[in-house]
């Protein structure tokens, strides 16, 4: 369910379901008025929402409330948690890699890390590879210099309730001081998800 409503919520739905019902009114007679104009209805609204203007003011609302220029002023945390942001999958490369997004929210991660005196970088989420998004993080983590006995994973979680949800389980100390690190537009829902525990 809630996959589905995940997917139900992409502003890209409304605009597929548009084609959809333009390529239909096109197969039938004394309909090429309708399909035009939903076609054109459709493209117009995907040109819309796709210009810089209108994507970055919708972005915006997310996430002005989250955007931090720099970890300078971080408080004292136990655990810095990073949630993966997808991969890089290569058959040719040895190893799967962090995708840009991913990259980036685990070296601000790490920074967090550092600058907080946390005792443990949580890295979570499973991810489509051979590897799972966690691994992959904790390996970079381990290269950037952070100790193993430090870093912990969440192999398993698959999106935003299950990773708050497995960290849960990771820590039985609800009191800790947890450093949530994601992008700005999901961190509005991700802080929702793990206030619940």
């Amino acid at each position: 369910m809630y996959t589905l409503m995940k997917m139900l919520l992409d502003p890209l739905v409304p605009i597929v379901i548009l084609l959809a019902a333009c390529l239909i009114l096109s197969f039938r007679r004394n309909q090429k008025r309708a399909s035009t104009t939903v076609f054109l209805l459709s493209f117009g609204i995907l040109y819309f929402l796709s210009i810089k203007p209108v994507s970055n003011s919708l972005c915006s609302v997310l996430e002005k409330d989250y955007i931090r220029q720099s970890c300078i002023d971080v408080e004292k945390l136990d655990v810095v948690v990073v949630l993966g942001g997808g991969i890089l999958r290569n058959d040719d490369m040895a190893e799967d890699l962090p995708s840009q997004m991913t990259a980036a929210r685990l070296l601000y991660a790490i920074q967090v890390f550092y600058k907080s005196g946390a005792r443990y970088l949580l890295c979570s989420g499973k991810g489509e590879g051979r590897d799972t998004e966690a691994a992959i993080m904790a390996r970079c983590a381990q290269r950037l210099g952070v100790l193993e006995q430090n870093i912990k994973t969440d192999p398993i979680s698959r999106n935003t309730m299950e990773h708050a949800r497995e960290m849960a389980k990771s820590f039985s100390n609800k009191t800790i001081h947890i450093g949530l690190v994601t992008s700005a537009y999901h961190m509005k829902r991700s802080e929702r998800e793990f206030r619940k525990y």
